[in-house]
């Protein structure tokens, strides 16, 4: 029985450890992903400085109008360019999000079932998706 026990408390342990160490690295990821960012902004800003921005761009649009076309030749193609990734984006991310929904909606409703046997189902999509029932003409 205390043997038991003891390993009861050994495996409580290294439990808890790996989830501090796994709780310290996603802090570690958050604060050097938050560097990044920041440091980002800052290059983005020491890199614009005297250089084109949206008051010389109105600038030019008022004073010049033939160099007006090919300011927004450029805009233009950078945020189709920027759309295009924000698609693909959006994309991706939805289908990630549909099959990690999907993989953990299995593992809930096992868990579930072993707290409750007798719980019935709550008829929601494996996908988190609305099911056809449940959608109102609005």
């Amino acid at each position: 029985m205390e043997n038991n026990e003891k390993n009861i408390n050994n495996d409580n342990y290294r439990q808890l450890k790996l989830n501090y160490i796994f709780l310290g690295t996603i802090s570690l990821f958050k604060t050097i992903r938050c560097v990044f960012i920041c440091l980002g902004f800052v290059f983005v800003f020491y890199f614009l400085s005297g250089k084109t921005t949206i008051a010389s761009l109105s600038a030019i649009v008022i004073t010049s109008p033939e160099k007006v076309s090919d300011v927004y030749k450029y805009l233009a193609g950078g945020l189709f360019i920027l759309l295009i990734f924000a698609i693909i984006w959006a994309l991706i991310e939805r289908r990630l999000r549909k099959t990690k929904v999907t993989k953990q909606s299995k593992r809930i409703v096992e868990l579930e079932k072993k707290i409750d046997p007798n719980r019935s189902s709550s008829y929601l999509n494996k996908d988190g998706s609305t099911r056809k029932e449940d959608k109102h003409d609005v």
